[in-house]
């Protein structure tokens, strides 16, 4: 498990380091990636409820094809 989140850890920085990402959008992954660095019992129940929570209109395809990706990654998580 420590190793899928180091790699949604690193997913979030891509997204965040992408020009099309927004400032807004910025923040609040990397709000849920202390999610994902904290102590929590829940922490990827929680880090996907807060990137599900996300308005996904008016960001481009490749942004929004790279936020399944780090849905799909933490609900993998879950499953094991």
């Amino acid at each position: 498990m420590q190793e899928d989140l180091h790699e949604a850890g690193e997913l979030i920085e891509m997204i965040c380091e992408d020009s099309d990402c927004s400032k807004r959008l910025k923040e609040h992954l990397m709000e849920v990636k202390k999610i994902l660095e904290g102590e929590e019992e829940l922490k990827v129940q929680k880090a996907i409820h807060s990137v599900e929570e996300l308005d996904l209109q008016g960001i481009s395809t490749y942004l929004r094809s790279q936020m399944w990706d780090l849905i799909s990654l933490l609900e993998s998580m879950t499953a094991s």
